[in-house]
């Protein structure tokens, strides 16, 4: 979404200025997305490198698909090289950690290399590589002009090993306007009464799908459960996508998740509607968003809610303090005890006029600070001063 974002805006401002994009997958499975931001696009076998940990013989078998698609990394890197080639790429700009075939084949052409870091790397992050965290940061900023970080929580590995001016910090910017406005308010409301949620009910909501641990639905439902005791007007929505049936049945996180929501007394008063693609409109929908991941590097989903004017409650960890300030912007809140959570929610419940205070300096700060504009220019002097080597663009 970032990538797209950025694409996005470089069409919109800058003509001189031509964005590709290679994504794995099948052939054409990008293109409505791509279409008018990128001026040509590509699926390539490109396989991750990270530690894995599956969690089922499913997950085994996707990822042994992966190796072998890739050739274990070789047709990856033989496609890469070819359409750097054939596109005369300037820069190349990897968007993840989990790839490292972009840095390989820009050492390979001598084309300037980008690294952008947006996940918590290295041992006690969120994942791990086969090597050294002392390592791993050295073979990351060895291969890249600059390595853009997403938040300071981010940048902490690289700032352990003496590596933090290999670095530039730019936090993550979205479309404000696209979550603003009488149109959105109106699918949001439209959204509501599908859900059958009452015009006046607090709609408390979460976002993230079934298939992993670190969004913690588990904490969510408990922190449900016990606002519901004593608040009857309270509804509770969890958007994500949901697996089918069978997959499921493998899936003990979404199985366990499902039979507790079943079992917690809420009945129609908490919604499971799976994947939604109109997000301004589930924003628009919430009264209040609970961010509850405490490793993600920098949460999009907080700044869109801030953008949208929904008061954000969330964890006091990873990159979200970086976006939240605590009683000014949302709540953040330490530690996992569903009841300190509970409290939050309750009291933006009982003060509407904190709630809308909140919501107003969230969206102003998001506004500020946190546009894709802003985030935009940022990036492109990156890029500049990696073609022109310029030095810091940070």
């Amino acid at each position: 979404m970032s990538a797209m974002a950025l694409m996005r805006e470089g069409r919109r401002r800058d003509s001189d200025i031509q964005h590709y994009a290679v994504y794995p997958g099948r052939p054409g499975d990008r293109s409505p997305l791509l279409e008018g931001m990128a001026t040509g696009w590509s699926a390539v076998p490109i396989r991750t490198w990270q530690k894995q940990s599956w969690q089922s013989i499913t997950g085994l078998l996707r990822w042994l698909r992966t190796q072998v698609v890739s050739g274990f990394g070789t047709r990856g890197r033989l496609a890469l090289r070819s359409l750097a080639r054939r596109w005369n790429i300037d820069v190349i700009h990897t968007n993840t950690a989990i790839v490292s075939d972009g840095a390989r084949v820009a050492g390979q052409l001598g084309i300037p290399h980008v690294w952008h870091i947006r996940e918590r790397i290295g041992a006690g992050g969120f994942m791990e590589f086969p090597m050294t965290d002392g390592e791993l940061v050295r073979f990351i900023a060895g291969t890249s002009v600059k390595v853009p970080v997403i938040s300071r929580y981010v940048q902490q590995i690289f700032t352990r090993h003496g590596l933090k001016k290999a670095t530039a910090l730019v936090h993550d910017g979205i479309d404000v306007e696209a979550l603003q406005g009488s149109e959105v308010a109106a699918r949001g409301q439209t959204l509501r009464k599908r859900w059958g949620v009452p015009q006046e009910a607090v709609l408390v909501g979460m976002v993230g799908g079934l298939k992993t641990t670190v969004k913690r639905h588990d904490l969510f439902l408990e922190m449900a459960r016990e606002v519901a005791s004593r608040h009857p007007e309270a509804r509770f929505v969890i958007v994500g996508s949901i697996p089918p049936p069978l997959e499921r049945a493998r899936n003990t996180w979404a199985g366990r998740i499902l039979a507790r929501a079943k079992a917690s007394g809420l009945a129609d008063r908490l919604l499971f509607p799976g994947f939604v693609e109109d997000m301004p409109a589930v924003w628009s929908a919430m009264d209040i968003y609970m961010h509850l991941c405490p490793v993600e590097g920098f949460s999009r989903a907080i700044l869109e809610a801030m953008a949208s004017a929904t008061p954000v409650v969330a964890v006091d960890a990873g990159g979200n303090p970086e976006a939240v300030s605590d009683k000014e912007t949302g709540l953040l809140v330490r530690g996992d005890d569903p009841s300190s959570y509970a409290g939050a929610v309750e009291s933006l419940m009982d003060d509407p006029q904190k709630r809308r205070r909140l919501a107003e300096n969230g969206a102003r700060v998001a506004r500020d600070h946190f546009s894709v504009g802003k985030h935009y220019e940022t990036m492109r002097r990156l890029f500049e001063a990696a073609v022109t080597g310029g030095g810091s663009a940070g």
